[in-house]
This record gives structure tokens, C-alpha cells and sequence, in this order.
């Protein structure tokens, strides 16, 4: 199974579930909207958009939005859930490993609920990408599964923090690992805080624990990265 299809299936299983969160708007959502609106920023990418929850959010909150997921099943729904709700957005299909968008061109991008969920050479990949595009001073927040979370060591153990669960790969950070990717990749930490909410699965109580990361691109008079037409999609 390839990696769109792994989605494609994702989804298909749990659709409903999501459709009944579509209301649910993460915290670090709203605390990056807030943060952008103070900058002056009105352009979002969401990636790894899903069904469109937070889209929708920043949406009605007056940003410009451009959702992207590698599933094509996924943006099918997104896009008729955002017709039906009267959102204006734009819908892109493609992989974090190549990101179909111009060097420098997004302001800001926020990722929930799916960084992690690959394999760590992958997820380096997609950090350099998240820079290539991403303007100088430029915006990013995202949320990552903690070593402290209950389901760290659940399923088959594909590597030290890297766990095949539900047939999705789930790789955990520690906050050491995570302030240096964020220095690899030229962005300054705004805030690095722990997330905390208790899950009931079958009757067990299960802490999950994310990282939630705010962080900006340092600006910079090099650009390592050749001008473009101004233009977001390649």
C-alpha cells in the first residue's frame, strides 16, 4: 500500500468519527490565529488539512486558505463540507515530501495531527520543505506526539520512536530533538509547551501528550533558494 492509499483507507474507516469532530478547533489553532491577525498575515496553508476542521475555523476568522492533503478521498470531502458550509478555500493534492508550491511564497502554515505520522527520515524531509516554501519571517505552527504519551511503545516497533499502529506509523519527539530540527532548519521557537488531554478507549484511560510548537523563519538578506514569479503554485 502506497502512501495515498494508506490515507485514502484512513479515511474511508473513519469518516464519521471526523465529521463529528469538524467542530473541534485545537487550542494552538486559536492562539496561532491570534498571533497572525496581530502580524498582519491573512494567508494559511493548512497541511495535512483532513476534512477541513480547522480550515473552516481560520476560514470564518477572515485568512485566506489553501488546504493540502496527500489523500484524494480526503480533499473529495473537505471540499464538499467547505461548499456546504459557504467556505472559501482552495484545495491542493500532493505529498509533504514535495511540496507543489514556489520557494518563499507562504507566510504561514499550520499542521495538526500529522507530522508525526511518518517515518523520521520522512518527517526531516517535510521540515525542509515546510522552509523552502515558507516566506522569510514566516509562521509555522504544528502539533507532535510527545515520548510522554500513553500510546508511545504501542504496536509493532519499527525503531527507537517509531511505532506501526492502526497500519499508520507514529513517531514520537522529545523536546531536545525538536529544538534542534527547529534550528536545522533556520526557525526561531516562539513557544514549545506540552499538551495534555485523558482519552477513554475501551474503557481505559490513556494521557495523550503533544508538543505544541509555534515557531518563524529567520529572516535573512541570503536566500538559498532561486526568485520566483511571486506565484504559490509550481
Amino acid at each position: 500500500m502506497d502512501r495515498e492509499d494508506r490515507w485514502d483507507q484512513f479515511i474511508i474507516e473513519r469518516r464519521e468519527m471526523e465529521l463529528q469532530n469538524l467542530n473541534k478547533v485545537s487550542s494552538l489553532v486559536v492562539e496561532f490565529a491570534d498571533l497572525l491577525e496581530k502580524k498582519g498575515v491573512d494567508l494559511v496553508l493548512d497541511l495535512g488539512c483532513g476534512v477541513g476542521r480547522h480550515l473552516h475555523y481560520l476560514a470564518r476568522r477572515g485568512f485566506k486558505v489553501i488546504g493540502f492533503d496527500i489523500s484524494e478521498e480526503t480533499l473529495n470531502i473537505a471540499e464538499d463540507l467547505a461548499n456546504e458550509a459557504g467556505i472559501e478555500a482552495d484545495f491542493v493534492q500532493g505529498d509533504y515530501l514535495d511540496l507543489p508550491f514556489n520557494n518563499e511564497v507562504i507566510p504561514a502554515i499550520i499542521s495538526t495531527s500529522a507530522l508525526h505520522h511518518d517515518f523520521p527520515e520522512n518527517i526531516a524531509k517535510t521540515f525542509r520543505e515546510i522552509k523552502r516554501i515558507m516566506s522569510g519571517g514566516g509562521y509555522l505552527a504544528c502539533d507532535l506526539l510527545s515520548t510522554r504519551d500513553s500510546w508511545f511503545g504501542l504496536g509493532r516497533a519499527l525503531g527507537e520512536k517509531l511505532f506501526l499502529n492502526h497500519r499508520i506509523p507514529h513517531y514520537f519527539f522529545d523536546e531536545d530533538e525538536l529544538l534542534s530540527i527547529m534550528k536545522k532548519i533556520n526557525f526561531n521557537v516562539i513557544k514549545l509547551d506540552r499538551d495534555n488531554i485523558v482519552e477513554v478507549r475501551g474503557g481505559n484511560e490513556f494521557r495523550r501528550e503533544k508538543f505544541h510548537l509555534i515557531a518563524r523563519k529567520i529572516l535573512s538578506q541570503y536566500s538559498p533558494y532561486p526568485s520566483n514569479s511571486g506565484r504559490i503554485l509550481t
